[in-house]
């Protein structure tokens, strides 16, 4: 698991409106790469535990995220997606 130091704490916004500060975001597992002859399609799929309090009241809440970004040939990322359930910052 990668573990990545925040510095300052960020805030996640929703319509301007800071509702979360994040704790950390500590990666899970270890990414994949996959190549499709589609469009010579390259993807790398990551897992993600954003840790987060909530502003409102202190409480910690975790989101587990899921990231796919597709590369050009020069390596630079050209679309990314990504799944979450907002209903756990509810």
């Amino acid at each position: 698991m990668k573990k990545i130091k925040i510095k300052n704490t960020y805030n996640l916004n929703l319509v301007g409106k800071p509702i979360q500060d994040i704790d950390s975001l500590d990666e899970v597992g270890y990414p994949d790469y996959f190549e499709y002859d589609y469009r010579e399609s390259k993807v790398v799929s990551s897992w993600w535990n954003f840790r987060m309090s909530r502003k409102s009241d202190g409480k910690k809440v975790t989101v587990f995220v899921h990231f796919s970004d597709t590369f050009d040939n020069d390596g630079k990322i050209t679309d990314r997606i990504s799944y979450w359930n907002k209903s756990l910052l509810d």
